[in-house]
């Protein structure tokens, strides 16, 4: 017997019983709701409807790693299946980036020291300990490394912390030492 098969058995057997108490009530409303979401057939109107509800509760469109983490959402595949487009795609098509729609651009604007400056304070921000950390932990509106690495000559990570001159800064542990002597005669 599948998952699936099991949960919807359950269901089933208690849709059909009468005196069932409040709490158990409860916790079947719920089941069912993870249930039926769970087993969802996304079609072009719920694709649709979900990526407006999180981008009305976010104030941005989902990000693609979003898409396959989030329940609420529509998978990659999802939106193959149903748009024939990648999702990427899709969601540029129908939901330009609202925040800094042509951040490219903007950024043009700035120099290279200006560049390096705001990596330079980004990463004291941070702390990272490595690429991955800073990208996921910067300002919204800052480049992602890679686009300041570029500007500034290289493609590695470590090569734009050398140009820049920072470094992972390790936490100092401070511990607490506690000592009871006695005289002992």
């Amino acid at each position: 017997m599948t998952r699936n098969t099991a949960i919807a058995t359950v269901l089933e057997y208690f849709r059909d019983v009468d005196d069932i108490n409040a709490p158990m009530r409860e916790a079947l409303s719920e089941l069912q709701k993870a249930f039926d979401n769970y087993n969802k057939v996304w079609d072009a109107e719920t694709i649709k409807e979900a990526v407006d509800k999180f981008v009305k509760e976010k104030g941005r469109r989902p990000l693609s790693r979003e898409l396959d983490n989030n329940k609420e959402l529509p998978s990659h595949n999802a939106i193959l299946r149903e748009f024939k487009m990648t999702a990427a795609e899709w969601l540029a098509e129908n939901y330009p980036n609202n925040l800094n729609p042509n951040w490219r651009e903007y950024y043009k604007q700035f120099s290279n020291e200006d560049l390096r400056n705001i990596f330079i304070s980004e990463h004291n921000r941070i702390n990272p300990r490595s690429a991955i950390e800073y990208n996921a932990k910067r300002d919204n509106n800052t480049p992602a490394w890679q686009y300041i690495a570029a500007k500034m000559g290289t493609s590695r990570w470590i090569e734009l912390k050398e140009i820049c001159g920072v470094e992972y800064i390790r936490p100092i542990k401070t511990y607490k030492v506690t000592s009871i002597v006695q005289n002992i005669n």
